[in-house]
């Protein structure tokens, strides 16, 4: 349990393993605190340095912080479908023909990746 966003994640962006995206990230959110400090810190932790201590352990839930460092480092947008509906997206700073897009499912306590996503992976495959 706590791996399903590095999971999901890791279906677009393929990494050898969900546990290197989960460091990637937090190697990444490490060396860019002043995009991360107000998040974290909106988040309950001390500083950018506790959150990737507690982040970097196998099994800790991944959040909203992590898919905003997915979105910056791997070029990706990354749309989030609620349960109510709506999508929450974050997206790199610049949006290019190399930007990829991932559609994960969050439903409380859990990520997976959408239906729709999958279904748009095997039409392109086809």
């Amino acid at each position: 349990m706590g791996n399903c966003l590095f999971d999901s994640l890791n279906v677009f962006i393929r990494l050898p393993s969900s546990h290197a995206l989960r460091l990637a990230l937090c190697n990444y959110i490490r060396a860019h605190p002043d995009i991360f400090d107000e998040a974290v810190r909106a988040n309950g932790y001390n500083s950018v340095e506790d959150y990737v201590r507690k982040m970097g352990v196998n099994g800790v839930d991944g959040d909203h912080v992590c898919i905003g460092a997915a979105s910056l480092l791997f070029n990706t947008k990354v749309h989030v479908h609620m349960p109510n509906g709506r999508v929450f997206t974050e997206e790199p700073k610049e949006i290019n023909e190399k930007t990829q897009t991932a559609h994960i499912k969050w439903f409380p306590g859990h990520y997976s990746v959408s239906a729709s996503a999958r279904h748009r992976r095997r039409n392109k495959s086809a």
